[in-house]
């Protein structure tokens, strides 16, 4: 290895030999002649073209200055005698610049690593690399034309995100957020852009943002977990702990972004010294079942001693809840239990307090709804189920039992149109052919009838 850095340097001194022999000469004073007269014949040349008409004067004039500018500093140069460095400085670079390259190399460089020949590059990456580039400069000619195309700023935001523009990616976005009037969606794009670009960190701008989308879609995963992270960042480790958990606590099961949130939690609570207390996600929140040893002794008392062993088990939950009342995981385990034992009432409370604690978590407000529906005895939707399906509905606007159900109080409400609307859009989301979706079809022809 050092073999080939050694013939590398003595490469380098043999390219720069004949550079620096000419600059170890003597300049000639025949060459600065030459060049001025040069300079003459440009000047020759531009008066035969204004006298032919070919050239403006206010152009000519211009040029003028700019040749007469060249002519001096040619007489100026020649003046001093254009001397060049000394012989000696002149053949000592020969040997200073190699080794010089060298040392930095060496320091700075990565030598250790092996290198990556032409031919082993994939083509296909260059190419794509190209090709992303000029769609992006097509993408931003096209906007220039119509610069309210909001599905096209948002196209040019990720195209930049792709390829790791993030500053761009935030300006697009910027621009398609305006175009939407604030659509929570592309803004939630444009606050993560920011992130991305400060290598990050939630800035104050970024923050804004996320606190925009949650005021008109309650519950979005992704701000609630970036705002978490501001408050991490600004040393708030509990605060934001507990917005993670809340966020778990509200989140199905699956949820892509568990996993992330969870290493948060524990990564924060470690720097901060705290003891993390990990929820489980909502659906997986249920009472505990009893052991067959339990049921046993269960089915052996009389009904007043079962009763009383199932409001115990509730009366310890509700203790949980109570005393962490900022845990919304508790307030879950509680409501779930009153509906196993048939308290619909008592478990909507329970849900109404881990939704506002959850951030209106849509599996938590889906739960509060069916527990207000259970527990009404009104052959028309009782109001406050209503506006639970109204904020589940912001929360995820394609959740199917918000959009069928507001469709049904729209239909008691005399609206037809809106309930057309709210069911179309739910049988978009059914697979085709399911039990699900042929209840909507009927709904919908029943519309049509009406």
């Amino acid at each position: 290895m050092i073999g080939f850095w050694v013939l590398a340097a003595a490469l380098t001194a043999v390219v720069l030999v004949p550079v620096l022999r000419a600059l170890a000469r003597p300049g000639d004073p025949g060459d600065a002649a030459a060049t001025e007269a040069v300079y003459r014949d440009q000047l020759g040349e531009l008066e035969r073209d204004v006298t032919r008409g070919v050239l403006p004067e206010s152009e000519a004039e211009a040029m003028r200055r700019e040749v007469g500018r060249r002519l001096l500093a040619s007489r100026r140069r020649s003046a001093t005698g254009s001397r060049a460095p000394a012989p000696a400085i002149a053949w000592v670079l020969v040997g200073v610049v190699p080794v010089a390259a060298l040392a930095l190399y060496l320091g700075l460089g990565s030598p250790h690593l092996p290198a990556r020949p032409l031919a082993d590059q994939d083509p296909a990456e260059r190419l794509a690399a190209a090709a992303a580039l000029e769609e992006i400069e097509a993408l931003s000619r096209y906007l220039v034309e119509a610069p309210g195309d909001v599905a096209a700023w948002v196209d040019l935001g990720r195209r930049h995100r792709a390829l790791g523009r993030y500053r761009e990616a935030s300006l697009a976005f910027a621009r398609a957020v305006g175009a939407s009037e604030g659509d929570p969606g592309i803004t939630g794009e444009y606050a993560e852009a920011l992130v991305d670009a400060s290598s990050g960190t939630v800035t104050e701008q970024a923050r804004l943002a996320f606190e925009q989308v949650l005021e008109r879609r309650p519950g979005d995963p992704r701000a609630q977990f970036y705002l978490a992270q501001a408050r991490a960042q600004a040393g708030d480790a509990a605060g934001a702990i507990a917005r993670w958990s809340a966020l778990i606590a509200g989140s199905p099961a699956d949820a892509e972004w568990l996993p992330v949130v969870r290493a948060r939690i524990e990564e924060v609570a470690a720097a901060a010294g705290l003891d993390p207390d990990i929820p489980e996600p909502v659906a997986m929140i249920a009472p505990r079942t009893l052991t067959p040893e339990e049921m046993e002794a269960a089915a052996a008392l009389s009904p007043e001693d079962q009763q009383a062993m199932v409001d115990g088990m509730v009366d310890r939950l509700r203790q949980r809840a109570e005393g962490s009342p900022d845990a919304p995981d508790g307030w879950l385990r509680l409501g779930e239990a009153q509906m196993v034992v048939g308290r619909p009432a008592a478990a909507a409370e329970a849900f109404a307090r881990a939704a506002d604690l959850a951030g209106e978590a849509p599996m938590v407000l889906a739960r509060w709804g069916e527990a207000l529906l259970a527990a009404s005895e009104s052959d028309t939707l009782p109001p406050d189920f209503v506006a639970v399906m109204e904020r589940l509905h912001a929360a995820a606007p394609d959740d199917p039992r918000a959009l069928w159900y507001l469709g049904v109080h729209a239909v008691e409400d005399g609206r037809r149109d809106d309930a057309r609307i709210l069911w179309e859009r739910l049988l978009a989301t059914l697979a085709e052919g399911s039990a699900e979706a042929e209840t909507v079809r009927l709904a919908l022809d029943a519309l049509g009838t009406g």
